[in-house]
């Protein structure tokens, strides 16, 4: 294996940077200032809302949500289902992304929970730079 084939902890890293910063870019450049608010917000709120309730609660609420769809929860439910097909944790053609992840064993569970909880804190990180305001309560 060469030295650029090797998976590093800081390669990995820098990869949720990038995508969070896509992600956050995306909603900055696409959105009207009350849906950046709510993104912020929601992101924000997200992490604790998994620690709470579990990832699977936690997206199937964020699903319900975005049901409605073009709004602030969409983005954020697409960003996650983004994160994990670029991870190569969910596969491209895997249409439910909450089916996916309640189906696996505990300690996979576990591996995408933190996953995520570690990809929406670049997020969060990125959301608070770029996007200017309060956060929508």
């Amino acid at each position: 294996m060469s030295e650029n084939d090797k998976i590093t902890v800081k390669g990995i890293d820098r990869q949720r940077a990038v995508l969070a910063y896509d992600c956050v870019t995306e909603v900055d450049e696409q959105s009207n200032g009350k849906k950046k608010k709510e993104y912020k917000s929601y992101i924000k709120k997200m992490p604790s809302l998994i620690k709470t309730n579990g990832l699977g609660q936690t997206l199937a609420f964020y699903l319900s949500k975005a049901a409605r769809k073009d709004n602030a929860y969409t983005f954020v439910f697409d960003h996650i289902e983004k994160y994990l097909k670029e991870m190569k944790l969910l596969g491209q053609d895997d249409k439910e992304m909450i089916k996916f992840i309640i189906e696996q064993n505990s300690a996979d569970y576990r591996y995408i929970t933190t996953e995520i909880l570690a990809f929406l804190n670049w997020v969060k990180r990125f959301a608070d730079g770029r996007i200017e305001g309060e956060d929508q309560e």
